[in-house]
């Protein structure tokens, strides 16, 4: 379990705009399932 946070933590500098990007497009992916599902609903 340590390893695998240590790698989430320990991204290299050339790769953190990526890994910032990946993140927020994850982010953006389920907060609009979240909206979709809520507006299907009403």
């Amino acid at each position: 379990m340590r390893i695998i946070i240590n790698k989430e933590i320990n991204i290299p500098k050339n790769n953190l705009k990526k890994y910032i990007i990946d993140k927020t497009l994850i982010i953006h992916k389920v907060l609009f399932k979240i909206i979709y599902t809520l507006n299907l609903r009403c």
